[in-house]
């Protein structure tokens, strides 16, 4: 048997919305009838079949498919309010929707996105249209505010999660039991957004700063977004990773907070990130400047003092300027510096060096760091035994080294001198340097480099030592 169906209405379908067709058309089978057609759910076009067996044995429930057209205002109409341009464009939509005997109706939802232009912009993530993409969501349309299940993945983004609503059917909370954008994130992460602002909490995973720039990626909103980080990862280079990191953050036209970690699941340090004329600075401070450094892969010829250090961008892209201070520190066994020690005779000192180490009261220096190596400018160490000086540079790619400076054994006397108001400032004009002092240099090759003491130098006082010197030029240059 088959007919027709006029002015077909069905109330509360789908979260309070009702059904309402002018024409559906309707066939009766053995052990089965199907109903089909087009018609409106709220304000929505739509178009399908719905279908039920029926006889012993056979459940009770039936199933309900078609098609629609997705778009923002579509999406409102079923209750979610998304942020402005979440979703630009529109696109024709499957669902599915099984109506049980024994629960409310399931419905699945899927979609392809290559119409849609996406954007979350608190992720830094945008999707142009014309970029492929898939979208499925599976809701329970008996319950108003129950959270609806989705997964989406496209070209820099893939989702899993779920949404929770609101009273007023708005989203109030995203929830990623796995969110990968792009390469630099991968994690579970919750949006909440049932605030005056929206905020974000990362709770595990791994979060890559080489591949992430906070600017590029999130812009410069004036808004701003805090974010509370719990990860397991911190990926700042090839050779640095932060672990069990903690701690909140501010994104916004600056990157302002404070947080904890691991380096290289060692050694724990604190970074204090503000915002700066040049960029995000980024303030480092550990307890055990040695331990640091040695987990880091920097140095291990330091033990104990404390680390402090910060770093600001440059005006070039991919230059990076900083200083960092070294307090109550100890050396042992540094080859370039017990080979000075021996040019100039200090035996003492380097049997202390390859034994229980040469104290220093300060390590200081600016520095400019680019991907090829490292530039230091106005560095000195000073110790009750030794002080020194050190400026130039070393070429990681090129494995060279420039770098010259002066070099002080009794350093205390030398300071005790450098204090007296009788002795004029020629003698020594920068810490770590004194009256009685040696001009070194070191260059070539960083493994094998050559390392030269100028002993009349020892002779002369500051003012005339830097005349039979020439400043070290940074490696490679």
């Amino acid at each position: 048997a088959a007919g027709d169906a006029r002015l077909v209405s069905v109330a509360d379908v789908a979260r309070g919305r009702s059904f309402f067709s002018e024409k559906l058309a309707f066939k009766v089978r053995d052990k089965e009838i199907t109903v089909s057609g087009d018609g409106n759910l709220g304000k929505v076009p739509v178009s399908g079949t719905w279908s039920k067996n029926f006889g012993e044995g056979i459940d009770s429930g039936s199933i309900l498919a078609g098609n629609f057209l997705l778009s923002a205002s579509t999406i409102k109409e079923f209750g979610v309010e998304l942020p402005e341009d979440t979703a630009v464009g529109e696109q024709t939509a499957s669902f599915t929707v099984e109506f049980l005997s024994d629960a409310g109706p399931q419905a699945v939802l899927a979609t392809r996105l290559d119409k849609f232009a996406l954007s979350v912009p608190v992720l830094g993530w945008r999707k142009p249209k014309g970029q492929t993409g898939e979208l499925t969501i599976i809701s329970d349309l008996a319950v108003n505010g129950s959270p609806d299940r989705f997964e989406l993945e496209t070209e820099g983004l893939r989702a899993r999660g779920r949404f929770h609503y609101n009273g007023a059917g708005e989203i109030e909370r995203a929830e990623f039991s796995r969110l990968r954008v792009g390469d630099w994130l991968d994690a579970p992460v919750s949006i909440n957004m049932n605030e005056d602002r929206v905020s974000v909490k990362i709770t595990g995973g791994m979060l890559d700063l080489r591949k992430f720039d906070i600017h590029s990626e999130l812009g410069s909103s004036k808004e701003t977004t805090p974010v509370s980080l719990n990860l397991d990862k911190l990926i700042y280079s090839d050779k640095v990773v932060l672990t069990k990191v903690r701690g909140t953050l501010e994104l916004g036209e600056n990157v302002d907070g404070r947080l904890t970690g691991l380096i290289n699941g060692s050694e724990k340090v604190e970074l204090a990130l503000s915002g700066s004329r040049r960029g995000t600075r980024v303030d480092i401070a550990a307890e055990n400047a040695g331990s640091a450094l040695a987990a880091a892969g920097i140095l291990d010829n330091i033990y104990g003092g404390k680390f402090q250090a910060s770093i600001v961008p440059g005006e070039e892209e991919g230059r990076l300027l900083g200083k960092f201070k070294i307090s109550n520190a100890g050396v042992v066994g540094m080859p370039l510096l017990g080979a000075i020690l021996d040019l100039i005779s200090v035996v003492g000192l380097l049997e202390k060096l390859s034994g229980e180490g040469i104290r220093f009261q300060t390590i200081e220096s600016e520095f400019t760091m680019t991907d090829s190596g490292i530039v230091f400018r106005e560095g000195s160490a000073a110790g009750p035994s030794i002080g020194l000086t050190f400026a130039g540079g070393v070429n990681t790619e090129k494995s060279r080294i420039n770098m010259s400076g002066v070099i002080t054994p009794i350093y205390l006397l030398n300071g005790i001198l450098e204090q007296m108001e009788f002795v004029p400032k020629i003698f020594g004009k920068r810490k770590g340097e004194g009256v009685f002092a040696f001009n070194y240099g070191i260059k070539g090759d960083s493994r094998r480099p050559k390392i030269t003491v100028n002993p009349v130098s020892g002779l002369l006082p500051g003012l005339l030592r830097d005349l039979v010197s020439s400043p070290a030029t940074p490696a490679g240059r």
